[in-house]
């Protein structure tokens, strides 16, 4: 178990420090953060980051488009 072993370790540690990272960030509202690693879980993680980015700029164009629709009324 030896060196690999702390090195695999610390590797695991270090992606799931990025995850919770950018898990804090999607809760705090910054929809811009993406995990660094390509192991499923970031892989997942990063795609639900742009799902609720993609989500929150719909939104934002939708009331936009309410906004002129009422002013222009």
């Amino acid at each position: 178990m030896g060196v690999n072993y702390a090195v695999e370790q610390q590797a695991d540690e270090a992606r799931d420090a990025d995850l919770v990272a950018v898990l804090e960030a999607l809760s705090g509202g910054d929809l811009t953060r993406r995990p660094a690693g390509s192991d499923p879980l970031s892989l997942a993680v990063g795609r639900l980051a742009e799902t609720l980015e993609a989500d929150r700029s719909r939104d934002l164009d939708c009331a936009v488009h309410l906004a002129i629709d009422m002013n222009e009324a």
